[in-house]
């Protein structure tokens, strides 16, 4: 009798046996990998930290911009002046949001020139920005510069319907310096109402007074406040002559009640 070939069938509890006496645990929970909470935590903490390393260019340029802010608001001009270079190298050089800070961090140093280059950068490539032709002028005028001054100052003056502080003051200051007191009035007056340059004009106000109405005329023609009632007081002088021409020919003037 011969034995039937087939496939050989083994009962549970015997291949239990044979797997416990050979050492192989039994599958359990369907074949599905349980890893140890120490592992878990270690995966978490390296993602962790190859997000950071990633993202740490950005959180850092993000805090040299606040710090960068508080140090020109703060007044520590030499502090902002590095924060932003620094900004500024990070661009490759190029001009950027950073040159205007940039350049109020110089002028506050009183570094002129650098403040300058940092403004022209801006004009590279925006040209027409009114703000910044007058800063660049005012710098100029600064350090006494005018011819190279008047340029910016003046094309701020003509390209702005609404004439900028700025422009304004400089190109009073200079016409006030050449003696040309009638145009230097002429910008101050702009000012009038500007709560910023009220004790900066106040000297020019009063040396144009002195000078101008040296001849006995009423100083109230140049106040600080822009009112010009030189014609006013003309007027009243020919007002009086005439009155007085009348009653010198035998018109009578009008009995007082």
């Amino acid at each position: 009798m011969t034995k039937k070939k087939g496939r050989s069938t083994t009962s549970p509890s015997r291949l239990a046996e044979t797997q416990k006496s050979s050492g192989a645990a039994p599958p359990s929970g369907g074949g599905r990998l349980h890893l140890p909470l120490w592992v878990l935590i270690l995966v978490f903490v390296i993602l962790e930290i190859a997000v950071v390393v990633f993202w740490w260019d950005k959180f850092e340029r993000q805090m040299t911009i606040n710090r960068a802010a508080r140090e020109l608001a703060a007044g520590d001009y030499a502090s902002a002046v590095r924060d932003y270079e620094k900004l500024r190298r990070a661009e490759k050089g190029n001009a950027s949001g950073f040159d205007l800070n940039l350049g109020h961090s110089y002028m506050g140093m009183k570094d002129y020139r650098d403040a300058i280059a940092a403004y022209k950068r801006i004009l590279g490539l925006y040209p027409d920005i009114g703000t910044v032709n007058a800063l660049i002028g005012k710098a100029y005028a600064e350090m006494g510069q005018w011819e190279d001054a008047l340029p910016f100052l003046k094309k701020e003056d003509d390209r702005s319907g609404q004439k900028q502080h700025i422009s304004n003051f400089y190109l009073g200051r200079y016409y006030f310096e050449q003696g040309n007191y009638t145009k230097a009035a002429t910008y101050f007056q702009r000012l009038a109402f500007s709560a910023e340059y009220d004790d900066r004009l106040k000297a020019y106000w009063d040396q144009m007074e002195e000078s101008y109405f040296s001849d006995g005329a009423s100083t109230s023609a140049l106040n600080h406040e822009g009112r010009d009632s030189s014609s006013e007081a003309s007027e009243s002088a020919t007002t009086s002559s005439q009155g007085a021409s009348k009653n010198s020919s035998g018109v009578a003037s009008p009995s007082k009640p």
